[in-house]
């Protein structure tokens, strides 16, 4: 992988429907081939495919949107574009969902390279979010959630939140709605994995500034949620995990380091006024409690942050996971609540069973706290 997304995206507008279908077909072949359930690694030219795959699906989307919201209105919306996302990402989901897969393997994702900072951190963090999502749901199924934080939930997780919001009760329930469930594989991770690969698309109209050199400003940083989140949303064609994902992956909990823009893009989308006065609970996997304001945050953009922050502190050079990990302990949990801790948590893990932290390392991101 070596062209950069400019020059994808120009040879993808020069293409008629049927070069495109051509060029999803045998992205789908290669894919196909890593699904089976014999196959459970991940090399260099398998990860080739894979991003060859994720560069094109992405471009392609961008691409269909431009067009359709174009001035001129180019061209129609492709439904079919949408259909063979949904191929795509299915194919990516049942790879990371093989119980044979090694996760030491996934370290590999650390060595992405497309040419481009910006399709570098779209790749990284969609299949750092598919994986750590799958992990996650087998970390649930294996009774890991009772064993590991529901024991232990009042004495290390819930000092968080209690500054947060003090007049909250300590029930793991309360925290979390329900408490902490399993993603439906078939209904809901779909749904969130394209959230996960569109969250950026807003960076496309605006590449050479984010690919560049030069520090960008809050303000424009900013700029490509609002971007993105418009797009998506004039087209009319996406449910709203994918808007909520696009639109809320850089709200934390509030706070310095949110984009703020909740209550106002709700009230855009809805014609409410969502405030924090009628808050029950932190989280909801249901989107209905978020937007009437009744939870803090919506899941699945909780569960995009956390791979969002790893992927963006990754990529700031020879920074190693233990570092990475500790700062998003530390700055994101510990001094100000940002990221969710049990999320994090589970995430965590995850990194210790890629090998990228061991005992030792895990016990000192552990011993970070307020």
């Amino acid at each position: 992988m070596s062209e950069q997304p400019k020059k994808i995206i120009e040879d993808i507008r020069k293409l008629d429907n049927i070069g495109r279908d051509e060029l999803f077909d045998q992205n789908l072949e290669k894919l196909q081939a890593y699904t089976k359930d014999t196959f459970q690694s991940i090399n260099q030219t398998v990860l080739n495919d894979m991003l060859e795959a994720l560069t094109f699906t992405f471009c392609a989307n961008y691409v269909n949107l431009e067009g359709f919201l174009s001035l001129n209105n180019t061209s129609p919306f492709s439904k079919e574009i949408c259909t063979k996302t949904e191929w795509i990402i299915k194919l990516f989901i049942e790879y990371f969902q093989n119980p044979r897969l090694r996760l030491v393997d996934l370290r590999i994702i650390h060595s992405i390279n497309t040419g481009s900072l910006t399709m570098d951190c779209v790749c990284r963090n969609f299949m750092w979010f598919v994986a750590y999502l799958a992990y996650y749901n087998q970390y649930v199924d294996a009774g890991l959630v009772t064993k590991n934080i529901r024991s232990d939930f009042k004495n290390k997780y819930y000092r968080y939140y209690k500054r947060r919001l003090p007049s909250l009760n300590p029930r793991i329930e309360t925290i979390i709605k329900g408490g902490v469930r399993k993603i439906d594989p078939d209904k809901e991770l779909p749904v969130y994995a394209l959230g996960a690969l569109l969250c950026d698309i807003g960076k496309m109209a605006n590449i050479d500034l984010y690919d560049g050199e030069e520090p960008i400003s809050d303000d424009k940083q900013k700029l490509h949620v609002l971007v993105g989140f418009n797009m998506l949303v004039k087209s009319k064609q996406y449910s709203f995990p994918v808007l909520a994902m696009t639109a809320f992956h850089h709200e934390y909990y509030g706070g310095k380091k949110s984009y703020n823009f909740t209550n106002s893009i709700i009230s855009k989308l809805f014609h409410r006024e969502r405030t924090d006065a009628n808050l029950l609970n932190f989280i909801s996997f249901e989107a209905k409690d978020f937007i009437a304001g009744s939870a803090f945050a919506f899941s699945a953009p909780k569960f995009l942050e956390i791979a969002n922050v790893y992927t963006e502190l990754t990529a700031k050079g020879n920074t190693s996971t233990l570092e990475v990990l500790s700062i998003m302990k530390r700055e994101y949990i510990a001094h100000s609540l940002q990221l969710d801790p049990i999320f994090f948590e589970i995430f965590v893990e995850f990194m210790s069973k890629c090998d990228l932290i061991n005992n030792a390392e895990r016990a000192q991101i552990d011993g970070i706290i307020y």
